[in-house]
């Protein structure tokens, strides 16, 4: 049972490294926990909700575009930073982003 998963056998054609890695990322995208600090949230999924007080601006992907590349490095770069890190205390910009 390699990486706690029990098939892992290559199968023809499949690159070694596309074994097991992309259940272990499903597995971690698509978790459920209705609790946060030993209470319920009101949430089948927590993750799920925190993820949606981020924000638009933080969470979720690009509009669809006939270039996906160039599409999420603009999302990227136009994204809200949440902190900058300095010397002291972290500072919480307000209307900064990536590309700033």
């Amino acid at each position: 049972m390699a990486g706690g998963y029990p098939d892992t056998r290559r199968t023809a054609g499949a690159p070694s490294m596309c074994r097991f890695r992309p259940r272990a990322v499903l597995a971690a995208a698509f978790a459920d926990q209705p609790m946060a600090e030993s209470r319920a949230t009101g949430w089948l999924s927590t993750r799920r909700q925190m993820w949606a007080g981020l924000g638009p601006g933080r969470a979720g992907g690009p509009l669809l575009s006939h270039d996906p590349r160039r599409a999420w490095v603009r999302r990227v770069l136009d994204a809200p930073l949440m902190c900058i890190r300095r010397d002291g205390p972290w500072e919480a910009p307000d209307r900064v982003t990536f590309r700033q």
